[in-house]
């Protein structure tokens, strides 16, 4: 696989963006670039269009900004697909490097490694359920209704309507387990080449619990996509509960294309994660322990740890005064898991499915990769206390400062001049008033007052510090990573797990990617018959995809 390259990092965004705009800068003729939103943040997001096909192909990188495999893929088409005509005769790519910017940006602490999940942890970052892309698309459903996209999901809702996709790959990755698919239709004859895709790259396929209860499974680790539809169902099939209550947030982009009648859109992700451990993939039956028995010890592990979150966000709550991205995300994710908590449990009573087998991976899933993903919320919380401790009434004490300290600089630096300019200038030999003395002598000085004003409220500030807060908060944050290392050791002692090579992540999503387009090829909006031509040009594409999925492999 010599074409993809030995990534040792992912890229920022600055880079992403900058090597987009500039493959667009040198084939002005192939590439149609434009802006289809700004971020929460007022960042531009961008999407290039390659190729004049008659297959709209849409992918979009970033989905959540903890997610950049995609980035990477996207960044590696925009390098080779100019070298192959006959997939830009067959299909409009339009590409977006990175959907959400912001979010990225607060993730890239731990880009360059090392990667482990503690350094991973230290610095990862995903929005709240109400401002992420994925789960803010409008949507209506029996009782429940979401109106308020962010920022974000407008500017994919405008790709969407645009380039009316016939293809649309989020390209999403989890944090750890093994690969696993979503797709919107069961093509059942192309299933076997995905489940055996994972192995030839060195990955395991996800054998245990599915993400969420209500998706179908199609096939090992392939299943119907996530969507708000399916989790409403779910809930007011399993729980006594008022669905409407269980839901936060909006659609997902599967949830829009049948939002917008694009239902015969092919829909896919290709989940991978960017650790591993063989027990992800052992699908060996645990003697007289049920899915449900697992299930339920996991749901006391999250309880559990839940509690002790849930306490530390209220010890600390009136000295967190910095509304940070972090601050919002953590105790939003933390309130959504204790408010449903009980719900989940009986979801689990009540769904005799979960009275199968358990397996060693749907242990593995229940019981430590759960607490993986419970901790990095805890890492968010930490994050957010860390920000409030360094920078307690910052943007306020620094502009008194910068004031202060920029005025009186720019005065110092003037003053010989400004008296220069008063010897030179003979219209002030004129005859001196009362006013003008005082504007002179007193006036004057009262402005330079207001200047040392600032400076003495800059010092006050940094005099002042909040220490009984910023007390709260170090021990608060003490005993936080006493948990954090607690929870990460239960992950570490019971699944040997190792990081997936960059590489192999983004060839699995370019394998996924190349084992589907022939599907997509075939594909069509209405029931029309396709002809001989149109039979061998399909035959020929799929022959060329073959060959090009080939030479990525083998050279």
């Amino acid at each position: 696989m010599d074409h993809v390259p030995d990534y040792s990092r992912f890229f920022t965004v600055d880079e992403l963006l900058n090597h987009s705009r500039t493959v667009a800068f040198n084939h002005t003729d192939l590439v149609h670039y434009q802006n289809i939103g700004t971020s929460r943040n007022g960042e531009t997001i961008s999407m290039l269009s390659i190729g004049n096909g008659t297959k709209s192909l849409l992918l979009y990188a970033c989905p959540h900004p903890n997610e950049p495999i995609g980035s990477l893929l996207i960044d590696y088409l925009l390098s080779v697909l100019f070298d192959y005509s006959e997939l830009l005769m067959t299909y409009t790519w339009h590409l977006i490097p990175c959907i959400d910017p912001d979010g990225t940006r607060l993730n890239e602490g731990w880009f360059s490694g090392p990667f482990t999940i503690r350094n991973y942890a230290r610095y990862f970052y995903r929005p709240r359920t109400e401002e992420q892309v994925e789960w803010t698309f409008p949507i209506t459903y029996k009782n429940y209704s979401w109106t308020t996209p962010s920022n974000e999901t407008q500017a994919l809702m405008y790709a969407i309507r645009l380039v009316q996709p016939d293809f649309l790959y989020g390209l999403h990755n989890s944090g750890f387990g093994g690969m696993y698919y979503y797709i919107s239709q069961p093509l059942v004859d192309i299933f076997p080449e995905l489940e055996q895709l994972p192995s030839t790259l060195g990955l395991y396929l996800a054998k245990g619990e599915a993400e969420a209860p209500w998706v179908t499974q199609y096939a090992p680790a392939i299943f119907s996509p996530l969507s708000l539809v399916g989790a409403y169902d779910y809930y007011e099939k399993y729980t006594t509960t008022d669905p409407v209550t269980m839901m936060y947030g909006g659609g997902t982009s599967y949830d829009y294309l049948n939002e917008i009648n694009l239902n015969k859109t092919i829909f896919l992700m290709a989940e991978l994660p960017y650790f591993q451990s063989p027990s992800v993939t052992n699908d060996t039956i645990i003697p007289n322990v049920t899915r449900r028995d697992v299930l339920l010890q996991g749901l006391d592990k999250d309880d559990e740890s839940n509690t002790i979150l849930m306490y530390l966000l209220q010890e600390i709550k009136s000295a967190m005064t910095l509304d940070s991205s972090f601050y919002r995300a953590s105790r939003s994710l933390l309130e959504l898991y204790n408010s449903t908590a009980a719900s989940r449990r009986q979801a689990v009573l009540n769904d005799n499915s979960t009275l199968q087998p358990a397996t060693i991976a749907s242990r593995a899933d229940a019981l430590y990769i759960s607490v993986f993903y419970k901790m990095l919320i805890a890492s968010m919380l930490d994050r957010a206390i860390i920000l409030q401790i360094q920078q307690p009434s910052a943007d306020i004490k620094l502009s008194f400062y910068r004031a202060s300290r920029s005025l009186l600089e720019l005065y110092n630096s003037t003053a010989a001049s400004r008296r220069q300019a008063v010897l030179n200038d003979n219209s002030t030999l004129q005859p001196a008033t009362i006013a003008s003395r005082a504007d002179a002598l007193y006036i004057s000085v009262f402005y330079k007052m207001l200047i040392a004003s600032m400076l003495d409220r800059a010092i006050i500030l940094q005099i002042q510090q909040p220490s009984a807060d910023i007390k709260l908060l170090e021990n608060a944050q003490i005993e936080l990573e006493h948990h954090l290392d607690i929870w990460i050791n239960d992950i570490e002692q019971n699944l040997f797990y190792t990081p997936i090579r960059i590489r192999n992540l983004v060839q699995a999503q370019l394998g996924t990617m190349l084992t589907i387009l022939p599907k997509v090829a075939t594909s069509s909006a209405s029931s029309r018959k396709i002809s001989l031509f149109e039979g061998f040009s399909t035959f020929l594409l799929s022959f060329l995809l073959f060959r090009f999925f080939c030479l990525l492999h083998f050279q």
